[in-house]
């Protein structure tokens, strides 16, 4: 059986899509980790009736870790470029997951999720809300959660995670 040999540009083209999938990839694990660390946030925190904010630190180790081991198997393909995108996806999903159990949190505590309280209303509600709901340890959290989730894809970018 020949040996099939790509021609230069249908080699840059797989490798185009191989990391495009890496990035895909990497985006859905981060959201995904981040928006269960923000379920788990909310839940914790009905729980205890109080927002423990090294959870949300939690969350963006989960995010960072999530964009990690989704791009173990592709480092190699990765530009510098690319890590860059990695850091600001493995931000965002952080900062998504925290604003996921800050909702949730507020929707369980003001009577959401019951048969006559409607989501858009209460997704409203929260919006006019957010000003009073939200402190300034808040702020701090957030950061910590992104801080996280940046260093920990930074770390994975210089191969040392394994």
């Amino acid at each position: 059986m020949a040996q099939q040999t790509l021609h230069p540009a249908e080699s840059a083209t797989k490798a185009t899509v191989d990391e495009r999938r890496a990035m895909s990839r990497a985006a859905v694990a981060g959201a995904v980790a981040a928006l269960a660390g923000g379920i788990a946030w909310a839940v914790i925190a009905v729980e205890t009736q109080s927002e423990i904010g090294y959870v949300a630190t939690a969350i963006g180790l989960l995010a960072g870790l999530a964009v990690h081991v989704s791009t173990r198997k592709h480092r190699g393909l990765l530009s510098q470029r690319d890590w860059m995108r990695l850091r600001a996806v493995a931000v965002a999903s952080a900062a998504l997951g925290i604003a996921v159990g800050k909702y949730l949190f507020f929707d369980l505590d003001h009577g959401g999720f019951s048969p006559g309280v409607s989501q858009i209303k209460m997704v409203g509600y929260f919006f006019r809300m957010l000003p009073q709901t939200l402190k300034p340890v808040d702020g701090i959290w957030l950061a910590l959660a992104v801080t996280a989730a940046w260093t920990i894809t930074r770390l994975s970018e210089l191969r040392r995670l394994r």
